[in-house]
C-alpha cells in the first residue's frame, strides 16, 4: 500500500510513501481536516497515523486483549472521542467470515514545558485552548508566534513588565512556537518555547 499526497488538487503530487511489510492495502481514512489522521485496510493488527495532516506517517500497532483475535481486513474507520474506531473482518476461508469492532486509544500531544521561557518569561496555559498567556519582565518584547511550517500566525508586542492576553480559538490544532527577541540582541528573535493550541 502507499500514500501519494497533493496540496493543489492533484495537479501536482508528492512522492509515495510506501508501507511494504505493515499495510498491504488501504481503504479507510479519517477526515484530512484534521491534524492527527488515521488510514487503514488490509493490514495485520496495523493502523497508519499522522500527526502533521498527512504530510509524514507511521505505522501502529492495534492491540487485541484476546490474543485469540487478529485483524486482517478492515471493513470501516472512524474517530471517536478518544481514538480510532474501526470494524475488523478476520478471515477464515472457505468456511466464515466473523467481524469485530475494536478501538484504539491514542494519547494527545503532550509539550514537556516548565512554564519557564527564560528570565522572567513565560506562556501558559499549555495545552491553550481559547487563550494563551505571555509574560515578559524586558522593556518592550516582541514576539511572534509561528507554526510547524514556519508560517507567522500572529506577532506585536509584550509590554514592560506585562502579561500579553492572546486569542488563539482561530487556531488550528497543534503545537507552535513562542519567539521573543532577546533584549541584549536587537532584531534577533529566538525560540522561547512552545504550546499546544487544542482548540476552542
Amino acid at each position: 500500500a502507499c500514500i501519494i499526497r497533493s496540496v493543489d488538487g492533484g495537479m501536482k503530487w508528492n512522492v509515495p510513501e510506501i508501507f511494504n511489510d505493515s499495510i498491504w492495502q488501504i481503504n479507510f481514512m479519517t477526515n484530512l481536516d484534521k491534524d492527527t489522521i488515521f488510514a487503514n485496510g488490509e493490514s495485520l493488527n496495523k493502523i497508519l497515523l499522522s500527526t502533521d495532516k498527512g504530510i509524514t506517517w507511521s505505522v501502529d500497532s492495534m492491540i487485541f486483549t484476546d490474543k485469540a483475535l487478529s485483524g486482517y481486513a478492515s471493513l470501516g474507520l472512524t474517530i471517536s472521542g478518544n481514538g480510532p474506531l474501526t470494524i475488523y473482518a478476520e478471515r477464515y476461508y472457505p468456511f466464515r467470515i466473523p467481524s469485530f469492532i475494536l478501538k484504539g486509544m491514542y494519547k494527545k500531544s503532550v509539550v514537556n514545558f516548565s512554564g519557564n521561557l527564560g528570565y522572567n518569561q513565560r506562556i501558559y496555559p499549555n495545552p491553550a485552548k481559547t487563550t494563551l498567556n505571555i509574560v515578559s519582565v524586558e522593556a518592550s518584547t516582541p514576539y511572534k508566534i509561528i507554526d510547524v511550517l514556519g508560517r507567522t500566525v500572529k506577532s506585536g508586542m509584550v509590554l514592560d513588565h506585562n502579561t500579553l492576553t492572546l486569542d488563539i480559538s482561530s487556531l488550528p490544532k497543534g503545537v507552535y512556537y513562542v519567539l521573543v527577541e532577546r533584549a541584549d540582541i536587537k532584531g534577533v528573535y529566538v525560540i522561547a518555547g512552545k504550546f499546544t493550541a487544542i482548540g476552542g
